[in-house]
């Protein structure tokens, strides 16, 4: 059992390092580039420094940021939580995700109670129902329904995120929150896992149904999170 442990902990590091030498290379080499601007005989104008001084303003902030969502999915997440009106964050999501709704030709149907009230970390949970939406949309490659419903039952929130593509093979499944997983090109594997921390830290549980037409995430969560 250690060994298999050891094993699974060097196939996570390994997942890691690859996932930051692939996603630092390129803002590490844009900085590079721009600081070899400065070591010129003649040095840049007022206009030229600042423009190469942007670009590693920029990648640095990448590079920061792609940190930051790495030690979102290997540590536990403190929250900030406070209450608020959680179908008023929903439909500021599927608003903001128009644009790329009527690109991918997707139709957003909702099934959202008027007013749900609860106690939760806006900014995290709005960042992990981002993620499904995300996820749903990626699964769509030609048009399809994006399923978005939430529903207050008792002293529990759940809310669903759905689409209509091809769903999740048998051999995926099981590792789908692992992090650094994933199955498609130019992803990190770090967003159902970002989920499901989100929710664990929000004392709740990530359910998820698959088949042919589609898969679907359902969140479920306390009501009152702990003061």
């Amino acid at each position: 059992m250690a060994k298999e442990h050891a094993t699974d902990y060097m196939r996570l590091m390994q997942k890691m390092t690859d996932v930051i030498a692939h996603d630092i290379r390129n803002p590490l080499n844009n900085i590079l580039l721009s600081t070899a601007q400065f070591k010129l005989e003649q040095l840049p104008d007022k206009e030229d420094t600042a423009f190469y001084v942007d670009i590693i303003e920029r990648n640095c902030d990448r590079i920061h940021a792609l940190l930051a969502e790495i030690a979102g999915v290997i540590h536990q997440q403190g929250l900030t939580p406070d209450t608020f009106d959680i179908t008023e964050m929903i439909k500021e999501l599927i608003e903001e995700q128009a644009e790329r709704l009527s690109l991918k030709q997707v139709v957003c149907e909702t099934a959202i109670n008027e007013v749900i009230i609860c106690r939760f970390d806006r900014e995290k949970m709005k960042s992990a129902l981002a993620g499904l939406v995300d996820n749903a949309l990626d699964a769509m490659s030609s048009g399809g329904t994006l399923q978005i419903e939430a529903r207050e039952k008792g002293e529990e929130i759940s809310i669903l995120v759905g689409d209509s593509g091809e769903g999740i093979s048998p051999e995926v499944l099981p590792h789908i929150f692992a992090p650094f997983f994933t199955t498609r090109q130019r992803h990190r594997g770090l967003g159902l896992s970002w989920v499901k921390n989100v929710m664990d830290a929000h004392q709740g549980r990530v359910a998820v149904e698959t088949g042919k037409t589609g898969s679907r995430f359902t969140l479920h969560f306390p009501q009152a999170l702990p003061e």
